[in-house]
């Protein structure tokens, strides 16, 4: 279920265990940023550095939640000015802090990636919609308001997400209550399983950069395993091949 892991919850704890003397918490996932830092993670991202941005590294802008050509001149601080958000995509391959922390989660969870959405004041980047993998949350500046509802397509492989690619989220998900509504400030992080379909905006008084840290399970299913494992001996047999 979705979930979340607050630091002002944290902060309380760090209290507690001060006057009680408890055991040691374990530290942020993410040391601060600041928005200085966000301007420079967006400018790596867009190519403003000497040398290119790697391959799979990709730049977004999203206005009116619809893709945008903002950033083509004037590059994504003036997208942002103008009321865009910008996305990056794989921004572990620009931004060190994300990358050491992307290594670190691969200890445990095998592949993990990180996607930014910096969006400015009375905003949203993106319609509801829900995702084939389960991701992490992570808000790194200012604050987010999200809505987290049910999960349409139980476990759905990347066809089968609600919101994308002409595929309409169900109009009785959204017309019921949210499973979840909260509002994310820096240090939080909301946990968001697979197939749930979420929104996420800002209010007019605050900006926000979050990164989605995401674990890609839908290649890890039977079907997925099955399907390689299958083309995999078909392939080394020679009269197998067309």
């Amino acid at each position: 279920q979705p979930r979340v892991f607050s630091l002002s919850a944290r902060a309380d704890a760090e209290d507690a265990r001060a006057e009680h003397t408890l055991p040691d918490l374990r530290p942020r996932p993410l040391a601060d940023q600041t928005w200085a830092d966000c301007c420079d993670m967006l400018a790596l991202a867009w190519g403003g550095a000497p040398t290119r941005p790697p391959e799979g590294c990709e730049l977004l802008v999203f206005k009116d939640m619809q893709p945008s050509r903002d950033c083509d001149e004037g590059g994504p601080c003036a997208a942002l000015l103008n009321g865009a958000s910008c996305v990056v995509n794989h921004a572990e391959f620009v931004w060190a802090p994300l990358s050491r922390l992307c290594t670190q989660l691969r200890r445990r969870l095998l592949h993990v990636y990180a996607n930014c959405y910096v969006t400015p004041p009375d905003s949203q980047a993106v319609a509801p919609h829900a995702d084939d993998r389960d991701v992490f949350v992570l808000q790194v500046c200012g604050r987010k308001h999200w809505r987290v509802f049910g999960s349409p397509v139980q476990l759905p492989y990347t066809h089968e997400q609600v919101g994308k690619n002409g595929r309409p989220v169900p109009e009785e998900v959204l017309e019921k209550k949210p499973l979840l509504e909260c509002v994310l400030q820096p240090g939080d992080v909301l946990y968001m399983p697979r197939g749930f379909v979420h929104e996420a905006f800002c209010s007019n008084d605050a900006s926000s950069w979050h990164a989605t840290l995401a674990v890609a399970t839908h290649d890890w299913s039977w079907t997925k395993l099955a399907g390689s494992a299958v083309a995999t001996a078909m392939d080394g047999e020679a009269s197998a091949r067309w």
